[in-house]
């Protein structure tokens, strides 16, 4: 019974299209982890990180998404650079939904990944500093007082004025 799974996942990974998505899908989610690992860093670190810090770590995350999946897919981890290899018929339309999906989902579970490893360090009760356009600084009381997409860091619309950023279904005071 062993034997006939192994031989069935061998098959499916054998198909062009299965390994063109999990290429895809590792190398954004390589990408992803690296890049918004550095942005989570800079922003809850307490002045430990910088943009310089934010910048490397895309940078070695697009360098490591390339050696992942560069010989297989080649590693577009971008749905627009998909879509312009499509376009100009370097790659057929019909693997555009395949990349695109794999790049989707590596993205997502690479923000969850980041967002739960980072989940324990926010301090729940500090309060939360908004910018806005105009360079004036407000501050909430803590961060129980506002909305739960608004109680983390990695979550915030950083320079977008209060109350601004909301889902269409709550109100704006």
């Amino acid at each position: 019974m062993a034997g006939s799974v192994l031989e069935n996942i061998q098959s499916v990974l054998q198909k062009t299209w299965v390994r063109e998505f999990l290429a895809e899908f590792l190398s954004t989610y390589v990408l992803m982890v690296f890049g918004l690992g550095s942005v989570a860093h800079m922003v809850l670190g307490e002045r430990l990180g910088s943009y310089l810090g934010v910048n490397l770590g895309f940078g070695f995350g697009v360098t490591m998404g390339i050696h992942v999946a560069g010989g297989i897919s080649g590693a577009h981890m971008n749905a627009a650079v998909t879509f312009t290899n499509c376009a100009l018929g370097r790659m057929a339309w019909k693997k555009f939904p395949i990349y695109v999906l794999g790049q989707f989902l590596g993205s997502f579970l690479a923000a969850a990944t980041t967002y739960l490893i980072f989940y324990g360090i926010c301090d729940w009760d500090a309060p939360a500093v908004y910018l806005r356009h105009h360079g004036q600084v407000e501050q909430s009381s803590t961060s129980r007082d506002r909305a739960p997409h608004d109680r983390h860091p990695c979550l915030r619309s950083w320079g977008v004025p209060r109350h601004e950023h909301r889902i269409c279904n709550q109100p704006i005071p």
